[in-house]
């Protein structure tokens, strides 16, 4: 990675996951997330890009099938130490899934669900933090006479506005982001990308992402995972020019088209 990075607000230190049959899916890797940029991961399909995002907020824990060692630094503190809280931990560093989670319940409830339930929702700040959020999603002015409404009547687009919605409820510092275009239209996938434009002038943005041309148009940086010997590790992070342009190693000149 270049010297001139920023100090990272998140990295991985030789992060490895493996199956309890001893299985590598992720192995030593290790990669810094600069503050309030986009930081792009790309790679082929089974090289460990969702399993690395899981990683850095412990969603990876509640599967309760796979093993993780090395270490995982939030504003360089280990999230694995006994004094991190999960739940609060998930709360500062949001996720947001290929497939738009719309709960039972209408479009308010939906976006104020896990905001109430820790604490940063209550009677004095509701409607203000609805509407900000909304607002913050791009979607306020499309529902914001339709609150009412069950969240399941909201277009696939929509929904998936509506998830990041609720991810900035929370009042996140990081916001994870796992193909969120992936299931979309070109239309609503323009809507997510001016999003996400907006939400790294306040917020750290990671985007796991197949299209590469996503990742040139959003990405500041880009990490490469890539498998060998059947686990995920880490080729190359750098400024998205560089990575695309001269990257190093032979494996992302592989996936990246380029002649090696």
């Amino acid at each position: 990675m270049s010297d001139d990075i920023l100090e990272p607000i998140l990295s991985t230190h030789q992060l490895s996951v493996r199956t309890r049959e001893g299985r590598f899916l992720l192995r030593d890797v290790g990669l810094e997330i600069p503050r309030r940029m986009v930081t792009g991961i790309i790679g082929p399909s089974g090289a460990g890009k969702s399993t690395l995002l899981k990683c850095l907020n412990r969603l990876i824990d509640l599967s309760g099938t796979l093993e993780v060692s090395g270490k995982v630094l939030f504003e360089g503190e280990d999230t694995r130490a006994k004094s991190v809280d999960p739940d609060e931990l998930r709360r500062r560093i949001g996720i947001v899934f290929q497939q738009p989670v719309v709960f039972p319940g209408s479009v308010a409830q939906n976006v104020l669900f896990a905001a109430t339930r820790l604490g940063t929702a209550n009677r004095r700040n509701r409607d203000e933090l609805l509407e900000e959020s909304l607002r913050q999603a791009g979607l306020w002015n499309e529902v914001k006479d339709r609150l009412k409404e069950m969240a399941s009547t909201l277009s696939v687009g929509q929904q998936q506005r509506l998830a990041i919605a609720r991810t900035l409820a929370g009042k996140p510092d990081i916001i994870l982001m796992d193909e969120p275009t992936s299931s979309l239209d070109p239309r609503s996938t323009e809507s997510i990308e001016q999003t996400i434009v907006e939400l790294k002038k306040t917020r750290t943005i990671v985007l796991v992402t197949h299209h590469l041309e996503q990742a040139r148009r959003l990405c500041d940086w880009v990490a490469c995972l890539c498998q060998k010997e059947g686990a995920g590790e880490l080729m190359e992070a750098d400024r998205c020019n560089v990575v695309f342009c001269s990257p190093v190693r032979e494996e992302t000149m592989e996936y990246l088209g380029m002649k090696c």
